[in-house]
C-alpha cells in the first residue's frame, strides 16, 4: 500500500524527512483512504475490505515504522473509514482489538524512548 512505501521512505532517507516527505506520507494515507471508500461505495465484499483492514493494521503495528508514525504525525488508522463499514462484529470487537494493539506498539515504543526506564524481559 502507498502508506507503507510514505513511511519507509520517512524512516530509511533522512532527506526525505522534512515537509514535503511528511506531506507525501499523509498524502498516502487520504489516498488509502480514498480507496477505502471506492472499495465500500462499489460494494466490495466484506472479505476484502478486511483484508484491506488488516493490511492496515500490519503497517500500523510494524516496529520499524512506529517511529516515522509517532515522530511526523502520521496516523495510518485514520485511512480506515469504520464508520462506513457496515458490520456490528468488525466496530464492536476487531476494530477495538486494532486500536488496542497499535496504542499497545506505541507505548513500547515511547518507553525505549525514555532514557532511563528499566525495560523489561523481551517476550
Amino acid at each position: 500500500m502507498y502508506s507503507t512505501a510514505a513511511c519507509r521512505t520517512l524512516l530509511l532517507i533522512p532527506e526525505k524527512r522534512g515537509a514535503v516527505g511528511i506531506a507525501q506520507a499523509q498524502l498516502a494515507v487520504r489516498i488509502v483512504k480514498g480507496f477505502f471508500n471506492r472499495l465500500i461505495a462499489e460494494g466490495a465484499s466484506t472479505r476484502v475490505i478486511f483484508a484491506a483492514v488488516e493490511r492496515i493494521r500490519q503497517i500500523a503495528i510494524n516496529k520499524q515504522l512506529t517511529s516515522v508514525m509517532l515522530d511526523y504525525g502520521i496516523d495510518v488508522l485514520s485511512a480506515v473509514p469504520v464508520e462506513q463499514i457496515d458490520h456490528a462484529r468488525f466496530r464492536l470487537k476487531r476494530w477495538p482489538q486494532i486500536t488496542e494493539a497499535v496504542q499497545e506498539q506505541k507505548r513500547k515504543y515511547q518507553q525505549q524512548r525514555i532514557p532511563g526506564v528499566r525495560q523489561g524481559p523481551r517476550r
